[in-house]
This record gives C-alpha cells, structure tokens and sequence, in this order.
C-alpha cells in the first residue's frame, strides 16, 4: 500500500502530518531549520532522523567543503534520499551495507555514553526499584514485547514506555506501566534500579549495540541484555553485563541477582568502569572526526587534531 501510495506523497502528506501519520517535518520546522543551518553556518552536519529531515532540505544546505553525514541505528526509511551524504554509519551492519547499496559511503561506528551526565545527576539514590525497563514498544519490537511480558508475569517489573499503541488490552504490560521517563528521569530510573533490562530492536538482526547498554552501565547499574554474538567485543558478559538468551532464563537470572546482592553490584561496578574507559562520547565524537578527515572534500580544515587534544 506504501508503494502504490507514494506518487500521491506530495498530496497526502499534508493530511498524514496533521494526522500524525507520516514523519516529516512541518514546512514551518523545515524553514526553522534552514534558518539555523544558514546562522551558524557549520562545517559538518549530521542527519540522525533522515525520516523527518529529508534529501531536499540537505541538498540545499549543500556548501563547498562542508560534511553532510548520516546516521541510523534502524532501517532507514523506503524513501531514503543518498543525494546529499559525504558519508554514513550506523551501529548495525545491515544498515551500513543498505548505505552502500545507495552509493554513501558507510561504517560501522557504536553509541555511547557521556560522562557529563554523571556530573549533572549527582548523587546516587537508593536502590528501590527491583526491576526495570525503560524504552519504546512498536511493530519492531515482538521480541521485546514477547520477553516483558514474560518477566512481567513473574515479577513485579516497573515499565517506564513510551507507549502501548497496537498492545493487546490482555498483556500484563498495562498492570506494569508507569509512563514514560526520558532524560534525567529516565536515568534516576535506572540508577533506582537493582536491575535494569534490555532488548534490542529486530532490526538489529543480533547485532548488540543500542544506547541501553551505555546508559545503564554509564550510570553504575546492572544490566540483563540479550546475548547476541558481538556482545564480546562491546562488553564481557558475566562480568561488565548479564546476558540472557530466552524469556525464560532471563526470569531466571533475575531471580538469581536479585537474591545476589554482592554478585549483581561487583558487575554493575565493573560495567561501569568499562565504559567510562571505553565508551565515551569523546572517544565517538574522535573516531567521528576521523572518518570526517577521511571522506571530507579537502577544501575545508579538519578540527580532528584540534579536538584529540
């Protein structure tokens, strides 16, 4: 139906922007946008939502020597636009390989997490949330879905989401919902938690790597991921995280580290301490530069030196 509809995208959209059915920005958002590009006039800019921000409105930000890049850690959209890309990357490797199949140069680079925010929250609270989980459900996440209701079925799991939409009235979800949580409420939810879940994204197609496994390690609390094969090179489950391989030992091992109090926290150190040395954004924002220096037109100058000092 998407196909078939898409010669009439000019006539719909209109009607699906004020209906809330099509991501894309306003034509008033796009005019603000273009006014804050023109300002401030940058030498790099990077696309993270090609959804709403669109080709048309990059391609007109096209300057000489300025880096236009973009990033997804989703299947881009059907409609993606390479037009205006100097570059791509993404944390999931099937999405690098879609970039290339449309002519951008991509890689594979990770998220993190920034230690900035350790300095802002302060203080650790107290541990009184036994389990918990904070994120989105929709149609890309069945696994997700599948594994929480489970857990909510044997625990009493806290479940801060960003939503119900398409959920059944039956799931036990709905008893576990607290509403949504997002940036400092988000992470003192987690820093309240002995326990923290997670669970990647279909379309990560086993490949681990979502911002879930920088924040709650950032923030010193352990967390239950899903064991997916290049877990290991991000982080050494048993010993930075926990993994789980099914609904049922994920239970399992919830049961186990909440009556493991010693165990449970000497992880969430570890992780911790991993990431602080491993997983920063100064380090992305470093390797970021790098790849600006290397597909970069050689008319402007590159701050990568500048910022690794």
């Amino acid at each position: 139906m998407k196909r078939r509809l898409l010669p009439l995208r000019p006539y719909l959209a209109p009607l699906g922007r004020a209906l809330g059915f099509v991501a894309t920005l306003s034509d008033d958002q796009t005019k603000i946008l273009e006014a804050q590009i023109e300002q401030i006039n940058p030498d790099v800019i990077l696309n993270q939502v090609p959804e709403f921000v669109n080709g048309d409105v990059l391609m007109r930000a096209r300057r000489a020597g300025r880096v236009i890049a973009v990033q997804h850690g989703n299947k881009p959209p059907d409609n993606f636009d390479p037009r205006p890309y100097t570059f791509a990357i993404s944390l999931i490797p099937a999405v690098v390989e879609f970039f290339r199949s449309k002519g951008v140069p991509a890689e594979q680079r990770h998220l993190a997490f920034d230690s900035v925010v350790l300095d802002r929250l302060g203080e650790s609270p107290a541990k009184d949330l036994d389990v918990t989980f904070v994120g989105g459900l929709s149609s890309n996440h069945a696994q997700r879905i599948e594994l929480l209701e489970a857990v909510a079925r044997a625990f009493p799991v806290d479940l801060y989401l960003s939503g119900l939409k398409g959920i059944p009235a039956s799931s036990p979800l709905y008893a576990r919902a607290r509403g949504e949580a997002w940036g400092r409420d988000m992470y003192n939810v987690i820093r309240r938690s002995k326990i923290t879940i997670n669970s990647h994204i279909d379309a990560a197609k086993d490949m681990a790597g979502n911002v879930r496994l920088y924040e709650a390690t950032g923030v010193g609390t352990f967390l239950l991921t899903d064991d997916l094969p290049n877990l290991p090179t991000l982080f050494q489950p048993g010993v930075h995280v926990e993994t789980y391989r099914s609904a049922a030992e994920c239970v399992d091992k919830i049961r186990y580290y909440l009556a493991h109090d010693a165990e449970r926290e000497a992880i969430a150190k570890a992780g911790q301490q991993h990431t602080l040395a491993h997983h920063t954004y100064r380090q992305r924002v470093t390797e970021f530069m790098e790849l600006v220096d290397k597909y970069r037109p050689s008319t402007i100058h590159s701050p990568a030196s500048a910022l690794a000092k």
